[in-house]
């Protein structure tokens, strides 16, 4: 039977890897989210230079139409809720890189102090990370695929572990 100090250090590398998986795939979907931002002011932008040429040309069924579209894609931004989408995804994306974070230094850090200072820090980081789903924020499947897809090409892994590993294999006994 494994003992509870070990149980903890294996959930904490769980919920780390987790919360990159989620901060990932809540980053990407942030950058899409911009992007459609991005859009729709072009848009409107452009069916009002549209409009106004078609105005100046004497096509006034066209200027209407464009005119019209341009001033309908305001109203249609603030239906989809989209800046709001935005700002949470934002301050969520930000969210789970720190609980990540957190949870690999309770994992490292945390667990050389003692028992007590890592139940103690694992507790007060799963209260969080709880807190933080209960948003419900979930991204559109395909933004997982993507995540998972950059974090296995291996974006985010760092060279001090990297050399943390090498030096530790280098020390092994045959």
């Amino acid at each position: 039977m494994t003992n509870v100090r070990d149980e903890i250090v294996t959930e904490c590398e769980r919920l780390q890897e987790n919360c990159l998986y989620t901060s990932t795939e809540l980053f990407i979907w942030l950058r899409a989210l911009r992007d459609h931002r991005r859009v729709f002011i072009f848009g409107q932008v452009l069916f009002s230079v549209l409009a106004a040429g078609f105005a100046v040309g004497g096509n006034a069924i066209l200027a209407g139409a464009f005119g019209a579209i341009a001033g309908l894609s305001p109203m249609v931004w603030d239906a989809l809720k989209m800046d709001g989408d935005i700002s949470l995804v934002e301050h969520h994306a930000s969210l789970f890189v720190e609980l990540r974070d957190r949870f690999r230094q309770v994992r490292l850090i945390e667990d050389a102090r003692g028992l007590e200072a890592l139940e103690t820090a694992f507790e007060d980081a799963k209260a969080d990370l709880a807190a933080a789903r209960k948003s419900r924020v979930t991204a559109p499947e395909r933004f997982y695929e993507m995540a998972k897809k950059k974090i296995h090409s291996g974006d985010y892994n760092n060279a001090v572990d990297d050399e943390s590993r090498k030096l530790a294999n280098e020390t092994l006994p045959p």
